[in-house]
């Protein structure tokens, strides 16, 4: 009875002490988790500014490249204009 009782004491301490270090294993892995989830939030949000700046540059250069075609085609058809009113004027 008494070599069934010290079995039985040895088998709860090596359970305690794999429950120990399981518990130190899940910690660290909890760590772990934690920091790598931090890193990618961080990468993530960065990329997403990085994104958001390139597109409002896009934007902004592609309503300057509007602005100067409108402008160039406003004065093509000024000049157009005045040539058939010259045209127009040397037929009368």
């Amino acid at each position: 009875m008494q070599r069934l009782q010290q079995l039985a004491d040895r088998r709860a301490q090596q359970e305690r002490i794999l429950a120990s270090a399981l518990a130190t294993e899940l910690s660290g892995a909890e760590e772990e988790f934690e920091a790598t989830s931090r890193q990618l939030n961080e990468r993530h949000a960065q990329q997403r500014r990085t994104l958001e700046h390139q597109f409002a540059e896009a934007k902004a250069a592609a309503a300057a490249a509007l602005d100067a075609g409108q402008q160039a085609a406003e004065a093509i058809h000024t000049a157009a204009v005045k040539a058939n009113d010259g045209r127009r004027a040397a037929a009368i």
